[in-house]
């Protein structure tokens, strides 16, 4: 399969890749032109796997794939988190949240992973500092990676924080106000993680790593 993938391009900026991106498969004539292109909202594509090869394991936490669009926004006193909740027992070894940096920020990404409590975030049981020439442009995985697994059982809430320093620029979320997730509430807060609020219908783009 041929994929095509265009870009929309602004006086070549140093976040380009934060623009609209569109991908499609090609589909070929018998005399190997290609057909037009068709601009449609979305497309059904077999992805292959090699002979012998094992599947891979799924996740233990995702909140989705579909329907997320992005936002910058996490800077200073403004936080950003999203719960999630383990489906069973096992060891949790990392978590991931999509993000990117815009504006050039001046100091890093923070990660925290925290026990839920009343006001949805409580003690922190993982951190990550990411420098910002780490983080892309583009929106992508960050990743905080736990020193020791922890055992965790089934019903276990956590919030994966994130928040940042900067004074300039802003790091972004993926978010999605159109796909359930119900194992957990989207926060934020405004004043550096004194108070949350839940943002009714929206979910942050998370994976975790249960074994």
């Amino acid at each position: 399969m041929y994929l095509y993938q265009s870009d929309v391009w602004v006086n070549a900026k140093a976040n380009e890749a934060l623009a609209k991106h569109y991908w499609q498969p090609l589909v070929f004539n018998s005399d190997g032109s290609i057909r037009p292109i068709e601009c449609g909202w979305s497309y059904d594509v077999t992805v292959p796997v090699r002979p012998g090869s094992a599947p891979k394991r799924p996740h233990a936490v995702e909140t989705g794939d579909a329907g997320y669009r992005t936002h910058w926004d996490v800077a200073g006193e403004l936080e950003r988190a999203q719960e999630v909740t383990m489906p069973g027992a096992g060891r949790l070894r990392a978590v991931r949240f999509t993000t990117f940096q815009s504006g050039y920020p001046n100091a890093p990404l923070v990660l925290d992973l925290r026990r839920t409590a009343a006001d949805g975030v409580g003690s922190t049981v993982g951190s990550v500092k990411i420098p910002a020439d780490e983080v892309s442009w583009a929106a992508r995985w960050a990743q905080l990676k736990l020193d020791r697994p922890l055992q965790v059982h089934a019903g276990d809430r956590f919030a994966l924080v994130v928040r940042s320093a900067t004074t300039q620029g802003a790091y972004g979320i993926a978010h999605s106000d159109t796909t359930a997730y119900g194992e957990g509430r989207a926060l934020i807060s405004h004043d550096g993680g004194e108070k949350w609020t839940t943002e009714p219908g929206r979910v942050l783009h998370v994976e975790a790593d249960v074994s």
